[in-house]
């Protein structure tokens, strides 16, 4: 059990690195990748499915 959860942590700070490493590179604040629905929409309006 604790081996799951260590992979589990692991497995979200990793992502989370790396989503702060597109924002930054795209343009936009690294610490928006660690807001909960507020990322979703950087994402959209880097990936240009919203032209705002």
């Amino acid at each position: 059990m604790l081996l799951t959860l260590t992979l589990q942590v692991f497995v979200v700070v990793f992502v989370i690195a790396l989503l702060w490493h597109i924002f930054e590179k795209a343009g936009q604040p690294g610490w928006a990748s660690i807001i909960p629905g507020y990322n979703v929409y950087i994402l959209l309006k880097i990936t240009g499915v919203i032209k705002r």
